[in-house]
C-alpha cells in the first residue's frame, strides 16, 4: 500500500517542514500540491530538495492541515489515515472518518513532529532538524507571538543539537524577497472574507522601516485587491519580528476604530502600531465582529 504524506495546498514552511521530517521518521514519500509559499521556496532552493512525485496514493497522512479546504483536491478524505495539526478543526472527525487525529494547541505543527523524534528517541537528520526548527521560529514569530508555548521552546532547543542555524539568514532573505516583489507578495498572502466584505493581507517582516517607506504602494495594492474581490474593507497586518511591534496599514476609519478599541493600536495617518505581535488569525474575527456591530 502506498502512503503519501501531504501538507496543505500551497504550503507554508510549517507544512513543508512537517512533511519532509515526518517522511524521514516514517520512511514514507512526501509531496505537495500547488506552489509553496516564499519561506519554503527559499529553503527548497538552498538545499536542493527533491520531492516525491505527486501521484494518487492508497492512503494519506495530512500534516499541518485538518480541514477540507486545505486538502489537495485529489485526496479522498476517507483515505486519510492520520492527521497532525496545531489548530482546532470542529468537523475534523466528520470530514476524515478513518483518520487517527492529533490536534494539539502549540505554536507550530513542526513542534508535534519534533516531539515524535524525542519520544521515539530518533535523531533527526540535519536537513529535517533545520526545516523543523526554522518552521517553529517562523510560526511563533521568534517566540514573540502569543501562540508560542513551552513545548515549542523545548522542541526548538532539542532540534538545535542537529540543525543548521539559518533562522536569521532566512529572515533576511525573506525581507529581501518581499521588498523586491512587494505587490506580488501582498497579493499572494491576501485572504478575504465575503461575509464581512473584508480582506486582509499579511507580511511578517524583520524590520518594518523599508516597508513603511512604501506606504502608497501598499495602499494601492490593497485598493486593487478590494476592487478585484468586491470588498469594502481591506488592510495590511504587518508584525515586525525584530521589534515585537505589530503594524497596520489602512485608510478605513471603521477598521481603525476596531483596532484602536480592541487591540490598543495607535494611528498616525494610515499607519497604526501596537506593542506585541498579532497574526491575521488573531485579528480577523475581532475585526469581522466589529464591522458587523
Amino acid at each position: 500500500m502506498r502512503i503519501l504524506i501531504l501538507p496543505p495546498k500551497n504550503p507554508d514552511l510549517d507544512g513543508v517542514a512537517c512533511a519532509l521530517a515526518y517522511s524521514e521518521l516514517r520512511k514514507l514519500p512526501w509531496s505537495y500540491y500547488g506552489t509553496p509559499q516564499l519561506e519554503p521556496r527559499i529553503l527548497i532552493d538552498r538545499y536542493g530538495i527533491a520531492v516525491d512525485p505527486l501521484t494518487p496514493a492508497d492512503a494519506y497522512i495530512l500534516v499541518d492541515n485538518s480541514e477540507l479546504p486545505g486538502t489537495p483536491p485529489f485526496v479522498d478524505p476517507k483515505k486519510a489515515i492520520e492527521i497532525i495539526d496545531h489548530r482546532p478543526s470542529p468537523d475534523v472527525e466528520k470530514n476524515f472518518p478513518n483518520a487517527k487525529i492529533q490536534i494539539e494547541k502549540v505554536g507550530a505543527a513542526a513542534t508535534l513532529i519534533g516531539e515524535k523524534f524525542i519520544e521515539e528517541e530518533v535523531e533527526p537528520s540535519t536537513l529535517a532538524a533545520t526545516f523543523l526548527r526554522a518552521a517553529i521560529y517562523s510560526n511563533t514569530l521568534a517566540f514573540r507571538a502569543s501562540i508560542a508555548t513551552e513545548r515549542d521552546r523545548k522542541v526548538y532547543e532539542f532540534l538545535g543539537k542537529f540543525a543548521e542555524p539559518i533562522e536569521g539568514w532566512l529572515m533576511e532573505k525573506r525581507n529581501e524577497a518581499y521588498l523586491k516583489n512587494l505587490e506580488e507578495q501582498l497579493t499572494l498572502d491576501f485572504r478575504y472574507y465575503p461575509d464581512a466584505s473584508l480582506g486582509i493581507s499579511q507580511l511578517e517582516v524583520f524590520g518594518a522601516e523599508p516597508f513603511l517607506e512604501r506606504i502608497e504602494e501598499i495602499l494601492g495594492t490593497l485598493r486593487s485587491m478590494a476592487k478585484i474581490h468586491g470588498l469594502r474593507h481591506v488592510f495590511l497586518n504587518m508584525p515586525d519580528i525584530a521589534t515585537g511591534t505589530s503594524y497596520f496599514i489602512i485608510k478605513d476609519k471603521r477598521i481603525k476604530e476596531v483596532l484602536e478599541r480592541d487591540f490598543g493600536a495607535e494611528f498616525d495617518g494610515p499607519v497604526g502600531k501596537r506593542k506585541g505581535l498579532l497574526l491575521r488569525k488573531q485579528v480577523k474575527e475581532v475585526v469581522k465582529k466589529g464591522l458587523k456591530g
